[in-house]
């Protein structure tokens, strides 16, 4: 369940990355002055705040997982999402993965899954390798 809810989610990011990148070409007018950057500035680091929140009570009781760490990896997906988009980090630092392990599950392997996400039960697993991240565990 959580691979379909993760392939879902990055699903959406993807699309709405692309709208707003081919809306923003198309209409430049739209941001003339600044504005729309500005309310997406603003909308992702409410999301952040929010995303964070969440962490720290979905984790606070689980041992051995670091929220810290978590905190700083929201951070670095949303920097990730808005560079997409065209636009500039909002979190100075958080520019590299501070969760390299999780790379088995990041954006990149979006589509390596060959079948359609409807058609097929999940029975791909991500294996960790040198491509995805084992050297850093």
């Amino acid at each position: 369940m959580i691979s379909y809810i993760q392939r879902d989610e990055m699903q959406h990011s993807y699309f709405v990355s692309q709208l707003l990148r081919a809306v923003l070409t198309e209409n430049p007018e739209i941001d003339a002055d600044g504005s729309f950057s500005q309310f997406v500035y603003d909308t992702m680091a409410e999301a952040v705040d929010l995303e964070i929140e969440w962490c720290e009570y979905v984790l606070r009781d689980l041992d051995g997982l670091d929220v810290s760490e978590m905190r700083d990896y929201v951070k670095y997906l949303a920097n990730k999402r808005l560079r997409v988009i065209g636009l500039n980090d909002l979190y100075e630092g958080f520019n590299e993965d501070v969760m390299p392990w999780i790379r088995a599950y990041s954006d990149d392997s979006l589509n390596a899954t060959k079948s359609d996400f409807f058609e097929q039960k999940s029975r791909s697993y991500a294996k960790v390798t040198d491509a995805n991240g084992f050297d850093d565990l």
